[in-house]
């Protein structure tokens, strides 16, 4: 693909991830059910802006959802942005690497992986942090299996949006 395409593609899906987050202030869900759905549509745009941009996309994108989530108070405080950007990445550069091997492997790894870093990245911060113990058990709790299943549905969101797109490799 051409750099123009690639370029045009990362923006559109920018502004599809800066929709998918402002539905949260649009929709009266509870808690839970927004950060699974948005969660899901959020990690579905990180996929597509790999697969569509390559690493450069991904980059892009994997800064601006933390970044958007951090202005709509969705992270307590900004050093938060960039261990959320770097599971993103994380997340994306493995599907990159994993999507033409095994199937399993493509859909479960990053997930995994994406997890697992953000797991491992938030416990080392909050030990490091004098916030308040709710606020440390919830971004706990939201920083860690809630990851795994809205990485791996966003990432078939995705895989569905590829085949409809017939993108070229």
């Amino acid at each position: 693909m051409n750099t123009t395409r690639n370029l045009t593609r990362t923006a559109l899906i920018a502004a599809l991830l800066l929709a998918f987050q402002s539905l949260r202030l649009l929709l009266p869900l509870p808690p839970v059910a927004s950060t699974l759905l948005i969660g899901s549509l959020v990690n579905a745009c990180l996929i597509l802006s790999a697969v569509s941009g390559g690493y450069r996309g991904l980059a892009v994108l994997s800064v601006l959802a933390p970044l958007i989530a951090y202005l709509q108070q969705l992270l307590p405080l900004p050093i938060f942005i960039p261990l959320v950007a770097g599971g993103n990445f994380f997340f994306g550069s493995l599907y990159l690497i994993l999507r033409r091997q095994s199937t399993l492997l493509s859909l479960l790894i990053p997930p995994l992986g994406k997890m697992l870093f953000l797991w491992g990245s938030v416990t080392f911060l909050l030990s490091l942090l004098a916030l308040p113990e709710f606020l440390q058990r919830l971004l706990g709790l939201l920083l860690s299996w809630p990851q795994f299943i809205t990485s791996l549905a966003g990432l078939l969101l995705a895989q569905a949006v590829l085949k409809r797109m017939k993108t070229e490799d």
